[in-house]
């Protein structure tokens, strides 16, 4: 919480939902109140992780990569994707590399990916995903 009228600005770093609520007061005494309430999202859990189920590698700028989009902070990371014969078109440990749909210097074919992610977050949960992602070119 924030109880300090001088500052004009006023921030406050939240760690649970919490609600805010602001009092005013003028010169003349008129009063008025507004709240807000923030909701304290846990980006540690898999429901937070998301990933698309398609994309475009076509090199235009727009969905030419697959990977978490807008990870947390999180180690021991790795990434695995195997086609449909089970072979690995691509695997990193590095959560910022993404899969941009190549295969040994060829492009890989419009088709569903599978992919295994694991991963500990900075809470020290340890997450994993798994699902299947679509080449459309």
């Amino acid at each position: 919480a924030v109880n300090i009228d001088t500052i004009r600005n006023p921030t406050s770093i939240i760690k649970a939902s919490t609600q805010f609520t602001v009092n005013v007061k003028d010169n003349h005494n008129c009063k008025n109140s507004a709240s807000v309430f923030v909701e304290m999202i846990d980006e540690c859990t898999n429901d937070y992780i998301y990933l698309p189920t398609a994309f475009s590698p076509n090199r235009d700028g727009i969905n030419d990569c697959f990977g978490i989009m807008s990870p947390p902070r999180l180690t021991d990371y790795r990434m695995t994707i195997f086609n449909r014969w089970g072979e690995i078109v691509f695997e990193t440990s590095d959560e910022k590399e993404c899969w941009d749909g190549m295969f040994k210097g060829v492009e890989s074919q419009s088709d569903s990916y599978i992919y295994l992610i694991s991963f500990k977050c900075y809470n020290g949960a340890n997450l994993s995903k798994k699902g299947t992602v679509t080449i459309l070119r």
